[in-house]
């Protein structure tokens, strides 16, 4: 009895097996994911310059410090370019 295994991402598939047991392909994956994360880390680096509601909703600084004001704005700065250098340095290493 052979046991189909249905994927939420069917675009994902690969025929013929692929890496994991479902068949997913991981190299489509980590670029999109890795991708997110540049967007991310640009857009953490924008809310550093730019103030307006749609950018205060994405300060990484207000997550993590309880009074968090201006002076702690550049914060988003530093990790912004963590995880824009972090996500395409993974996309280049491919």
């Amino acid at each position: 009895m052979q046991r189909t295994i249905l994927h939420p991402l069917p675009g994902l598939l690969r025929e013929g097996g692929g890496t994991g047991p479902q068949g997913v392909c991981r190299n489509k994956l980590d670029t999109i994911v890795n991708s997110i994360g540049i967007i991310y880390g640009l857009l953490l680096v924008l809310v550093t310059f730019v103030r307006s509601p749609v950018t205060e909703s994405l300060r990484i600084d207000a997550l993590f410090i309880p009074q968090f004001s201006e002076s702690t704005r550049p914060l988003n700065l530093v990790a912004g370019l963590l995880i824009a250098g972090y996500g395409s340095y993974s996309l280049l290493l491919r």
